[in-house]
């Protein structure tokens, strides 16, 4: 007899190594010894969430194929839980609008579609901290100088730039992110393109190419990108925050804008194809955090002809077919936002005294309705969705 192992009707000679999807097989003794980690793209996963009653469908996406869970987990995702300064920071109550004061569905690509950005794919980079952070602020700074700047902001700018207590492609903080673009500015995308210097090795991955001084408009030296002109820096202010109610968040984004999220991510959050995601309880009890950007809202009618209500999200994690975008289901435990204004201005982002370009970012602290105000003449508020329990 001769000796080896079989699959799927081919024959392996006694000691080769096969991949099976993330696992390493060894034929060994004609047996097949395979390592056990957790696939990132699992069949049976796909099934049950096919095949059930979730108000979402699963697909297999090839970019994923071969990776363990804690590998997309890591490559894909990228942001910090909320720090203890952030769950305990105090929140600024809203005066709070009924929820029939707004329409139905909302979408910021809808409501501004010249000024808010295409998603940019951080491929196996675990930095959502900085492509969420980057996106937020370009839209931000478009909606509000209303189209006269209209820049993509470099999120390689913070990966390359921003590394006090940030880990560039291995995850950082959106705290971290906001106080980079407050003190030292980034610039646009066409001036520092997303993994632009791949190709000189990676010794130069996080090496920063742009060297920027406090209170200065423009950088010391020219773009990376040598075929763009415009070295100018955008800068964003100081931070309080607001209120947390839905509809709060809703009325600052029909008025202002996309805000940031962040959100916990579970296994099956790889697989979403279309609907309205839920966590589905197959998919395990491991999570890690991820950040976004909020564009909107909606409401579909479930099996029993419920509303069933939902965030519009934009994702920095490229499924197939161009598709960075996901429907999550409204309930606890779902997201927390942060989003920008002026408390003494109704119609301004900032004070006419302002000059700086205004950027706007997301922190979480515990609910509670005394005020925390910085003295700053323009500011940036957030405003949290969750409990500070929900993140321990």
């Amino acid at each position: 007899m001769l000796a080896g192992c079989y699959k799927d009707g081919r024959y392996y000679g006694e000691g080769t190594i096969i991949k099976d999807n993330c696992n390493s097989c060894k034929c060994f003794n004609s047996l097949w010894k395979c390592s056990t980690d957790v696939c990132l793209v699992r069949q049976d996963l796909i099934q049950h969430i096919n095949s059930g009653d979730f108000g979402w469908k699963a697909d297999n996406y090839s970019q994923f194929w071969g990776m363990t869970v804690e590998e997309g987990f890591k490559k894909r995702l990228g942001t910090f839980p909320p720090s203890h300064s952030l769950l305990n920071m105090r929140e600024v109550p809203g005066k709070s609008l009924p929820e029939e004061k707004f329409p139905a569905i909302f979408s910021a690509i809808y409501e501004w579609p010249e000024w808010i950005h295409d998603p940019l794919d951080q491929r196996n980079c675990g930095a959502s901290w900085a492509f969420s952070t980057a996106s937020v602020a370009a839209d931000r700074i478009a909606i509000h100088s209303k189209g006269q700047i209209t820049d993509n902001l470099s999120a390689q700018n913070l990966i390359s730039c921003d590394t006090r207590n940030q880990h560039g492609c291995n995850g950082g903080s959106i705290d971290g992110a906001w106080r980079y673009l407050k003190t030292h500015g980034v610039v646009s995308y066409a001036c520092y393109p997303s993994f632009w210097n791949k190709h000189l090795g990676p010794s130069a991955e996080n090496q920063c190419y742009v060297s920027s001084e406090y209170g200065k408009n423009h950088t010391n030296g020219p773009c990376p990108n040598a075929f763009e002109k415009s070295n100018r820096l955008y800068r964003c202010a100081s931070h309080y925050r607001v209120s947390s109610k839905e509809t709060d968040i809703m009325k600052e984004i029909k008025d202002r804008g996309p805000v940031q999220a962040i959100m916990k991510v579970y296994e099956d959050f790889f697989l979403y194809k279309e609907g309205i995601y839920q966590h589905s309880q197959k998919a395990g009890s491991k999570w890690k955090t991820h950040s976004v950007k909020l564009l909107g809202w909606g409401a579909l009618p479930d099996k029993n002809g419920q509303k069933q209500k939902f965030w519009d999200l934009q994702l920095g994690v490229k499924m197939s077919d161009s598709r960075n975008f996901l429907r999550l289901a409204v309930g606890p435990c779902a997201l927390f936002f942060s989003l920008p204004r002026d408390p003494n201005k109704k119609d301004e982002i900032c004070p006419s005294s302002c000059k700086k370009p205004t950027c706007f970012y997301s922190r979480k602290a515990r609910k509670t309705t005394e005020l925390k105000l910085q003295n700053h003449s323009c500011s940036i508020f957030e405003i949290t969705y969750l409990r500070a329990a929900d993140w321990r």
